[in-house]
């Protein structure tokens, strides 16, 4: 059973978020928190055996209030951009505030400190009510996040909601990593694989237009590893066309397991992370938005020192910008998505 150790804080509300400690049989380690459940560490070791944290993520309980990119925390009701501050839904017009970068200005989720559950094996699921009207959104939604760990160093992530109204739903973890270590070099020198046929395009605020575009022949085609700094540094959405088309229910997840749709590898220590997903669509985010912050143990981050592979909805899926999927949940229906992060590590 996953350990609860320290405490980390206490809400304004008088609730108090711990760390929940997950070890595999190696002494391969992942820290979560309840604050946002989030993945504050997880510790694997590099080809030279010593143990590495790779997770980026704010240091002090107080900066994770303020957590402006959400790093490591459960993002929702809707975890990408939209490209207005409103949409219909049904009869009714949900009027969403925006704030910078057009991402969800009101975040609940990832600064509310959740219920946790440990239970049987490596495993924490996490337990957040969103009332009715909560980001402009309508129904009461209830949601669970487990997260679980094994032997082979997959970190899984399971998502499920439901709510008593059609509303839009989208989660995701902002899983920000540096597989070089946090608060080391850069992850410029990381090899990056994105198995996917299309990306969407997306103008200077990052919102998508609607142009689905292969990636063949074009710099952004990541079918085969490039060096990150040689080839991509920004945000960029991926998807596969199949999968855009053929996404359904659950909130847009995709019928049978997660499968592999992204590699990375840091040269430096030798550690590597497959993330295998049943989303739809993967967001990249290279860190260049990243700004200086007080990291863990004082450890400052940098711009590009971390990377973020995510998978979700095409931004404003909700408004079914694109006309290939919808977040939309039905009342009564149940919102699944699963994430996998495969942490690897390549002998000397």
């Amino acid at each position: 059973m996953a350990d609860m150790g320290s405490l980390f804080g206490i809400h304004s509300y008088g609730r108090q978020a711990h760390i929940f400690t997950m070890t595999n049989r190696h002494g391969w380690s992942v820290d979560l928190t309840n604050l946002g459940a989030a993945v504050r560490s997880v510790n694997v070791p590099g080809r030279d055996g010593r143990m590495t944290d790779v997770v980026v993520c704010h240091g002090s309980f107080e900066d994770c209030m303020t957590n402006r990119h959400d790093l490591g925390a459960v993002c929702g009701r809707i975890s990408g951009r939209l490209g207005k501050p409103g949409f219909r839904l049904g009869d009714r017009y949900c009027k969403v505030p925006l704030g910078h970068g057009r991402m969800v200005d009101v975040k609940p989720f990832s600064c509310s400190v959740w219920k946790a559950e440990p239970s049987a094996g490596d495993a924490v699921t996490f337990s957040l009510s969103s009332p009715d009207g909560e980001q402009g959104l309508p129904g009461n939604l209830d949601v669970d996040v487990t997260y679980t760990w094994n032997d082979e160093g997959r970190l899984g992530i399971d998502y499920t909601a439901s709510a008593d109204a059609d509303t839009a739903v989208d989660l995701s973890c902002n899983l920000f990593v540096n597989l070089g270590g946090f608060g080391g070099e850069t992850i410029l020198d990381h090899r990056l694989a994105v198995f996917a046929d299309s990306y969407l395009a997306a103008g200077g605020d990052m919102c998508v237009t609607g142009d689905i575009v292969p990636v063949r022949g074009k710099p952004v085609d990541l079918n085969s590893p490039v060096t990150i700094g040689g080839r991509v540094s920004g945000e960029y959405y991926f998807a596969n066309l199949s999968d855009l088309r053929e996404a359904v229910g659950g909130g847009g997840s995709l019928e049978g397991q997660p499968r592999l749709r992204a590699r990375v590898f840091s040269p430096q220590t030798g550690i590597g992370m497959n993330m295998y997903t049943d989303g739809p669509v993967i967001r990249l985010d290279t860190g260049a938005s990243l700004m200086a912050y007080r990291g863990k143990r004082g450890v400052p981050c940098k711009t590009n020192g971390a990377l973020c592979v995510a998978a979700g909805m095409p931004p404003d899926a909700a408004a079914g910008e694109l006309g290939f999927l919808s977040s939309v949940l039905r009342a009564g229906e149940v919102y699944r998505r699963r994430t996998e992060y495969v942490f690897t590590v390549e002998k000397g």
